[in-house]
């Protein structure tokens, strides 16, 4: 089936359409208490799916688990602290159907990456924060086939010069190997993409290093499954 999911009305709507297009359910996730906005979304191998909405109010992490007719299963919420600020972006789904969650957690003028994964029954496997100098904001995560784990986003680093963070973590939650590359010169840079091969390889795609938003272009780099950069590609178009 496809799937469509979005903001209604101060909360997330999802709706699954069967092969000819009809609709075979929709669900929709809301909180008396709180305005939802949709963030990611994801399906495992057996059709359930898993809805990532970031909390306005509560400031938390909100996983949602549908089964294959659209009924909510469970729901977690996470946040660090009383005083902190989860603000949630992807979600992926490993072939076991674990569930990984990754965005950024803010407290005491530190931002970094929290990733956290789930078991199937919503259980909480680990959970894994990680900065490299404080201001970091996670964008992506992917599950490798190896099953590993990894998490791109943006770190500025208190200058105009940002950066690309990946980190990869076994599926059991150990810090495998962290690099940074060079990123543009302003927020986002074209939000990392991130993707593997078969191999484990990572190639990442994102704003061209020291371009500004007036002038954006794009910079592809593959690193090896241990890290290492094998090489940087830059795509430009003249007068884009």
């Amino acid at each position: 089936g496809v799937y469509a999911s979005g903001d209604s009305g101060g909360g997330v709507r999802t709706v699954k359409y069967a092969p000819d297009g009809t609709p075979a359910w929709t669900a929709t996730y809301t909180n008396s208490s709180s305005y939802l906005a949709f963030q990611s979304f994801a399906v495992d191998n057996d059709g359930n799916s898993y809805l990532v909405p970031f909390d306005l109010d509560a400031k938390s992490f909100v996983t949602i688990q549908y089964d294959i007719n659209g009924n909510s299963v469970w729901t977690n919420t996470f946040k660090s602290s009383p005083t902190s600020i989860e603000s949630p972006s992807d979600v992926a789904v490993d072939a076991s159907g674990n569930i990984f969650v990754t965005g950024s957690s803010i407290d005491g003028g530190t931002i970094q990456f929290l990733t956290i994964k789930y078991a199937s029954d919503g259980s909480t496997l680990w959970i894994n924060p990680y900065s490299l100098v404080g201001s970091e904001s996670a964008d992506r995560v992917i599950i490798d086939p190896q099953g590993n784990v990894i998490v791109v986003g943006d770190s500025q680093g208190g200058g105009a010069q940002h950066k690309y963070v990946i980190v990869k973590y076994s599926n059991s939650g150990t810090l495998l190997w962290t690099n940074a590359i060079a990123a543009a010169n302003y927020v986002g840079g074209g939000v990392p993409q991130v993707t593997t091969d078969p191999s484990g390889n990572v190639f990442i795609v994102g704003g061209t290093p020291g371009a500004a938003s007036s002038a954006a272009d794009y910079t592809s780099v593959k690193l090896s499954s241990a890290g290492v950069p094998v090489w940087t590609n830059r795509f430009f178009e003249s007068g884009a």
